[in-house]
């Protein structure tokens, strides 16, 4: 599978994992639990707009005749 196949696959994996910690904070009873899940589900979105940042990079370096076809 090409990188951006692979890194697209990731981030909608990591996204269904914040979803799930921001599901987890819902229904947790402790405060303080539910506040150290919502921040950990904010840090992992912002990985996740790296990661963006390099699948849209990627996917336009494929689209560069230079680079075309070439492996990463």
């Amino acid at each position: 599978m090409p990188h951006h196949g692979r890194i697209q696959e990731c981030i909608q994996h990591c996204r269904s994992v914040i979803n799930d910690l921001h599901s987890l904070a819902q229904n947790v009873g402790d405060p303080q639990t539910a506040d150290m899940l919502r921040e950990g589900a904010h840090h992992l979105s912002l990985c996740l707009q790296e990661c963006d940042f390099v699948a849209g990079r990627i996917q336009h370096l494929q689209h560069q005749p230079q680079f075309a076809g070439r492996p990463y």
